[in-house]
């Protein structure tokens, strides 16, 4: 009597697996990781698995086809900054960035980038190109700097789209952006544990907007918790991003120990006048203490909610939206950015 053929179910009883994941493994699908590949196969050899060769033709014919077809396997990053170029001014940015293209490439998703024109300037044009390529899913890179940003309005009824905010412009939509409230409160406490105990707060009127006043708030908090009179340590808001000046002159004029900025500048130039100031950015990069934003975890959250509605095809099904405020983690200057 001839040996049982091994199939595919037998393969994936002995590994726990659905029937469908070994299929795709055997078939070194983009969507499977390395990892599970490895370990099919292996276990494939293992119990002496042979594919039918009929079976593995039409299975890879459809499968050809339903790539084609698909709506699911692609996205775009949209902006409409000054330039192409201009939001990876940031280094933030420039991470948020990178780790949104390694986490499309992780889960067999290719994300092309459009750049809209100025204040969505080419919203209309962009939207039509996205419908010819078959583009259904759709991530908004945070805001252009000015006076007046607006949100890029995007129609419910054609696109999945996941926003990195803020909050206030993009109502109706799922929202991923960093927690600016809990980040201050812990900017604020490491510098306290350091001994600092006049701690200014510095930001341009435009961060303040896009952070819906977050900083503002936890820092009012905080001074009310460590005992100080509300118009003592008062905030310093300014136009001009690069007006050190101004900053050093408040500093001095309220004789504090420490000063909190998301400025790179503004602290360096701060540190050069006043050696003896603490300082801390609340946008870290390697030059100085503060909080690292986190951008990979925001990538990673953005990710598991656009691929959950891209699989699910939910186009305008569901009356709730996400928000998730990814927390940072407080650095010194001599450790390293977390990548």
């Amino acid at each position: 009597m001839p040996d049982k053929r091994v199939k595919q179910s037998d393969i994936a009883k002995k590994l726990n697996l659905s029937l469908q994941t070994v299929s795709m493994a055997l078939r070194r699908h983009k969507r499977i990781s390395e990892a599970t590949r490895l370990r099919v196969e292996r276990t494939a050899k293992e119990l002496g698995y042979q594919a039918d060769p009929t079976m593995a033709a039409l299975a890879n014919y459809r499968t050809k086809q339903a790539r084609q077809q698909s709506q699911w396997d692609r996205a775009a990053l949209i902006h409409d900054w000054e330039s192409k170029e201009d939001w990876l001014r940031y280094t933030h940015y420039q991470r948020l960035r990178t780790a949104l293209m390694h986490e499309t490439r992780q889960r067999g998703i290719e994300l092309q980038e459009f750049w809209i024109g100025s204040h969505s300037k080419h919203r209309t044009a962009t939207l039509r190109k996205l419908r010819n390529l078959g583009i259904k899913s759709l991530l908004l890179a945070p805001p252009s700097e000015g006076p007046n940003p607006t949100p890029i309005q995007i129609p419910k009824t054609d696109f999945n789209v996941v926003t990195f905010g803020p909050d206030s412009i993009y109502p109706d939509r799922h929202v991923i952006q960093f927690d600016y409230h809990e980040n201050l409160r812990l900017t604020w406490r490491s510098l306290w544990e350091k001994g600092c105990r006049r701690i200014g707060l510095s930001y341009t009127k435009n961060l303040g907007w896009r952070t819906n006043y977050a900083w503002l708030a936890a820092y009012l908090v905080e001074k009310q918790l460590a005992g100080i009179e509300p118009n003592d340590l008062p905030t310093l808001t300014h136009e001009d991003p690069s007006d050190s000046q101004s900053v050093i002159a408040w500093a001095q004029s309220q004789k504090l120990d420490a000063v909190i900025s998301p400025l790179s500048n503004i602290l360096i130039a701060l540190k050069q006048a006043i050696p003896n100031i603490q300082i801390a950015s609340m946008h870290r990069n390697d030059t100085e203490p503060g909080v690292d934003p986190n951008p990979e975890h925001a990538a990673f959250a953005a990710l598991e909610i656009l691929q959950f509605e891209m699989e699910h095809a939910l186009l305008q099904k569901s009356s709730y939206n996400l928000r998730i405020h990814v927390p940072g983690q407080w650095m010194d200057a001599s450790t390293s950015a977390i990548k």
